[in-house]
């Protein structure tokens, strides 16, 4: 088993559909004001990003990572079947819905609300902003949910259907 160091917050197949021709991505550094020319294995990605510490005191480094394959495995082939305007089965929506949910807790900002609300019912002491947080995002899901909309996704190919 291959210990993978280098961890994609937003999956290389994902950036590879955002590439040119030429197979790079143009990235802006928000924080350096500039851009730059790179490869997806090059962007969205730290070392070890997918560590966990566990109960023991020991780092994991691989678990996560390697569920997180497996889950955006069967997301890009739903993608892949709505890029090319095809359905997916109820049970490839299934795995997709699990692979968006796991893509929106993957960004820094919500791992941090996440750890706040553990330590939050650890210590059975909620902090007001993030009940804030949890209570938007909640409302969002429901009206994002809600809204029922069909989408045709033959329109983000590259050719609009």
């Amino acid at each position: 088993m291959n210990d993978v160091k280098r961890q994609h917050y937003v999956p290389r197949f994902l950036l590879r559909r955002f590439s040119g021709t030429d197979e790079m991505l143009s990235v802006f550094a928000r924080r350096q004001g500039h851009v730059f020319r790179s490869a997806p294995e090059g962007v969205a990605v730290q070392r070890y990003y997918n560590a966990a510490k566990l109960v023991s005191g020991e780092i994991d480094t691989q678990t996560i990572e390697k569920k997180l394959g497996t889950i955006e495995a069967a997301g890009s082939v739903v993608v892949e079947l709505m890029v090319s305007g095809k359905a997916p089965t109820p049970q490839q929506r299934a795995d997709f819905s699990l692979y968006l949910t796991t893509q929106d807790f993957r960004s820094l900002r919500k791992r941090q609300e996440f750890a706040d609300m553990l330590l939050g019912i650890e210590q059975h002491d909620f902090p007001s902003d993030m009940i804030a947080s949890v209570e938007n995002y909640t409302r969002e899901i429901n009206k994002a949910s809600g809204a029922a909309k069909t989408v045709d996704a033959r329109k983000f190919s590259e050719n609009g259907g």
